[in-house]
């Protein structure tokens, strides 16, 4: 792959312009899918 290529499909993550290590970025999508995981069950369990 070109580098000006491997340039534009990067696969970090940057938040104010600081990039996150990965295991912030993996404790962050884990966070969200318990976060919204707990909301469905919630939403989901109610009875009309």
């Amino acid at each position: 792959m070109p580098p000006v290529a491997a340039e534009r499909i990067s696969a970090t993550v940057t938040l104010f312009g600081y990039t996150l290590p990965v295991w912030l970025e993996l404790t962050l999508v884990a966070a969200f899918a318990v976060l919204f995981f707990t909301l469905a069950i919630r939403g989901f369990s109610r009875r009309d």
